[in-house]
């Protein structure tokens, strides 16, 4: 079986692990449970001798303690776009939506507003909503025009400066970025970024239409702890706000952190749902903020490669760290350890082989698998993109029916106390082997280079990252 140490304790499940308790105080029940996690191998049993292929499943989530739900103020900088590309209807609902998200302000949180064309130009210096001359402040954004080129990078560093000059650890600190277009400059919008990041201030960028740089975009938010979301129709710009707005008033957690240090003979083959780095024997992922809400799903795939037979073999210690927003109390962590068992009885691998557990590694696989193929889509390789998905919708539907298989085996050699497993779902879009052959169908009526092409290239890679939890 494999098994799970919590400082010290010893906790035994088969086949999966999961750790409910926390460090960081005097004693375990003094620390508030906020964050949650469940660690997972595939593998109780290695081969002696030979690598073994498996995998390493992590889930995240958090809860609010009853009685103790509260809003964290903001400390907020809206950054928008108006360079020429934002005109019509697209510029007329962005500054409503910008009108409606000020108005949906408390009176105690901070906020700024920059506009950016050839030049950035703050509209409101950073100050609390209450003392914010507000009737001022919504005539200069009706004012705004759409006018010029995108100077992305000189307004992000504005609304760094502003964010920084009210900046307090007792708030959530964000910009919240809207554009249309491809930045003048982008040479320093990934360093500026991994500075917010340092500082805790989270970057949320809106990408709005089919010319914007989605990779850029979803980097500048993944490297600061923010959020990416693509709006495809400016109408629904006052929807996105808002969704963005109580994301972030449900915040419990913040800098969140995963470590998996590994054990001797362990390697990483692949990490899926989250950029990490690999840092010696050591795999580093950034979280950032986490909601109330929110779920994340990380993998890894390993070769183990197992001692003698009879041997424990070491595979990860795993540690989640995070700062506490909600009682205050610093930083706290979880700790798990795997370990399996190597045997020279192919059988007996076999027989405890978590074929539940490879297929919820199977959903972030299915992801990479879409977005890889959306980039081959996108450089003009139509039909290897839709092979890629076609193929990986058979081979997520395999590990689906062996997970079935697996199920049904496993219920009866415990007479029926196994928990039934969730559905493989694709964070509420649908089976995972329908939502590859539907991408597929979609790139089939599509090229790449029309205007509705690089719109499906959004929405499918925005369709990947949500699917995957990010």
């Amino acid at each position: 079986m494999g098994s799970l140490r919590v400082r010290g304790a010893l906790l035994v499940g088969m086949g999966a692990l999961a750790l409910s308790a926390l460090s960081g105080c005097a004693t375990t029940a003094e620390v508030p449970k906020l964050m949650t996690w469940k660690v997972e191998a595939s593998h109780e049993y290695v081969m002696a001798g030979e690598a073994t292929d498996a995998v390493v499943n992590i889930e995240l989530g958090a809860r609010m303690p009853e009685g103790q739900e509260q809003r964290v103020p903001l400390n907020l900088s809206l950054v928008l776009d108006h360079s020429g590309s934002m005109s019509g209807e697209q510029m007329e609902d962005a500054r409503q939506a910008l009108t409606y998200i000020l108005g949906e302000l408390h009176p105690e949180d901070t906020v700024s507003v920059i506009a950016f064309s050839t030049r950035a130009v703050i509209l409101q210096e950073q100050a609390e909503w209450d003392d914010v001359d507000q009737g001022e402040l919504f005539a200069k954004i009706k004012a705004v025009e759409p006018i010029g080129t995108t100077a992305m990078q000189e307004a992000l560093g504005t609304a760094l400066g502003q964010v920084h000059a009210r900046y307090d650890g007792g708030r959530i600190n964000r910009i919240i970025l809207l554009s249309d277009g491809i930045p003048n400059d982008a040479t320093q919008l990934t360093s500026m970024a991994q500075s917010a990041r340092s500082s805790n201030i989270g970057i949320s960028t809106f990408g709005l239409g089919p010319f914007y740089n989605e990779d850029l975009m979803a980097q500048l938010a993944d490297l600061s702890g923010g959020n990416y979301r693509f709006i495809q129709k400016s109408e629904d710009l006052e929807t996105f706000f808002l969704a963005e707005k109580k994301s972030m008033e449900q915040i419990v957690a913040r800098n969140v952190h995963l470590q998996v240090n590994l054990g001797p003979g362990i390697e990483v083959v692949q990490t899926l749902g989250a950029q990490a780095t690999l840092g010696g024997r050591a795999v580093s992922i950034f979280i950032g903020d986490f909601g109330a809400s929110d779920e994340r799903q990380i993998a890894l795939r390993v070769k183990v490669t197992a001692p003698a037979s009879g041997a424990n073999v070491e595979m990860i210690d795993a540690q989640l760290i995070w700062e506490d927003v909600v009682n205050w109390g610093g930083n706290l962590e979880h700790w798990a350890y795997l370990q399996a068992k190597s045997t020279k009885d192919q059988a007996l691998i076999d027989k405890h082989h978590n074929k539940i557990i490879e297929e919820k590694v199977g959903r972030l696989e299915a992801a990479w698998q879409m977005e890889q193929a959306i980039r081959e889509f996108e450089a003009g390789k139509k039909q290897e993109a839709e092979r890629r998905l076609r193929s990986a919708a058979q081979e997520y539907r395999a590990k689906r029916d062996e997970a079935s298989a697996y199920y049904e085996f496993q219920s009866e050699e415990l007479g029926g106390e196994m928990p039934m497993p969730q559905a493989g779902s694709a964070a509420g879009l649908g089976s995972w082997d329908s939502l590859l052959e539907e991408a597929a169908d979609e790139l089939d009526e599509s090229e790449p280079e029309s205007d509705e092409g690089k719109v499906l290239i959004k929405k499918s890679k925005a369709k990947s990252r949500t699917a995957s939890g990010l």
